[in-house]
């Protein structure tokens, strides 16, 4: 599996795709719903697929809002994060 840099964000990052604050997506992190990986002691990063699962699963509960477009338009533009 080779290392694909846009597919991994920073707490802040995903919090922003998903348009909640980063201790949201800390706290949604601690009780499991949201996988994430430990780089450090002190970094966090998340998958954007994993962030699309959990969309997905919350369904309504999630509050009705799409992801943020902006993370799609900046990948797809090959632009780097």
């Amino acid at each position: 599996m080779s290392y694909n840099k846009a597919m991994w964000l920073t707490v802040e990052e995903g919090a922003s795709y998903l348009r909640v604050h980063p201790q949201t997506l800390r706290r949604w992190i601690k009780a499991g719903k949201v996988k994430a990986y430990r780089i450090n002691r002190r970094t966090i990063r998340v998958k954007k697929e994993d962030l699309d699962s959990f969309i997905e699963r919350e369904g309504r509960s999630f509050r009705g809002r799409k992801p943020s477009r902006f993370l799609d338009t900046l990948l797809a533009g090959g632009g780097r994060i």
